[in-house]
């Protein structure tokens, strides 16, 4: 248990046994080793900075990694391996997420879902440029094929002329031809706004003013092309956030496989005509300009369990909340 007074932590040990115990910083350098057979007892660490560290502990034949930060100690994974096993089983307590950030390329957020911290691999995609809208906010775009996207959903407050959407936190999110955003949940947050962008009815992409100059809305036809140039969703679909999936292939079962392309899809989830919110960390949705009937509009969506990208003539109510990428004239 941590004391807050001096950031130093105690392992107790509950029964006499061999005890194998690393400490490791950022960098991975052992900054604490203690080996020895004990007695029950208390084993303590150093004085620690503020800082992240990861705790490697070894009693008889069970394994533990466990986070350390300035907060406190937090479980990351245990492994155990029993006598005789040729095999180790392991047992995700939770993902945690790494976020690389390099000038010049896009953002990397991989999750680490296994206790094999012996190697991380970082795959970075160079930026295509970035995007800037009228709220000055910006986005990474990527080529892929002959098109250019943007990397992240959208999330301006504002047609390119100045005019501020509506914004709707209310249940009467039904009912009129307004052009309207929120966010999922209404939150407030900034790091989650930024992470997932707004979400849109079709009225604000009806009027051809959501993207900055030299941008659009993707047809449903511009959808069909990026169909073209992959074979599974989980090439379009980030390495985070996704619910785990035991379909083969699919984009929630094995995080590490997906986005090759660097268009980082997240789960953003949506909302419905009726004002409702659902789906986050299941599917997301991306409207495009094509409208299907006076109460309708064509969109593009994944899910957790989906393996084969298909954009299929999906189309959902005008009222919907849905998500938005640009893509370049």
């Amino acid at each position: 248990m941590k004391n807050p007074l001096n950031n130093r932590l105690s392992l107790i040990i509950h029964r006499s046994t061999y005890v194998s115990l690393k400490l490791y910083d950022l960098k991975g350098r052992v900054i604490f080793k203690y080996n020895r057979y004990i007695p029950t007892g208390i084993i303590p660490l150093p004085v620690l900075n503020e800082s992240i560290y990861l705790c490697k502990l070894d009693i008889d034949k069970s394994s533990y990694l466990f986070r350390i930060s300035s907060f406190g100690i937090t479980l990351f994974m245990i492994n155990e391996m029993q006598q005789n096993q040729k095999s180790i089983k392991r047992c995700a307590m939770f993902s945690d997420i790494l976020l690389v950030k390099k000038t010049g390329y896009l953002n990397y957020r991989v999750s680490w879902a296994t206790s094999d911290t012996t190697e991380v691999v970082i795959k970075l995609f160079k930026c295509n440029g970035v995007l800037t809208d009228i709220d000055g906010n910006e986005y990474h775009t990527v080529k892929i094929g002959d098109q250019i996207w943007t990397a992240e959903n959208i999330r301006t407050t504002k047609l390119n002329d100045g005019t501020p959407i509506l914004i709707d936190s209310t249940s009467a999110w039904f009912g009129d031809t307004i052009g309207k955003y929120c966010y999922y949940n209404n939150t407030s947050k900034y790091d989650s706004i930024v992470k997932y962008g707004a979400l849109y009815n079709w009225y604000v992409v009806q009027t051809g003013k959501i993207a900055p100059v030299g941008w659009h809305v993707p047809t449903y036809n511009e959808w069909k092309i990026l169909q073209g140039k992959i074979y599974y969703s989980r090439e379009l679909a980030a390495q985070t956030n996704w619910k785990f999936s035991t379909t083969p292939y699919a984009i929630g079962n094995d995080l590490l496989q997906n986005n090759t392309t660097g268009f980082s899809a997240l789960p953003s989830g949506g909302r419905g005509e009726n004002g409702v919110f659902g789906n986050m960390g299941i599917k997301c949705f991306w409207w495009s300009t094509s409208s299907y009937n006076t109460y309708c509009a064509y969109l593009c969506m994944m899910w957790s369990d989906m393996t084969g990208f298909s954009i299929n003539p999906t189309y959902a109510n005008k009222h919907n909340g849905i998500s938005l990428r640009l893509i370049k004239d």
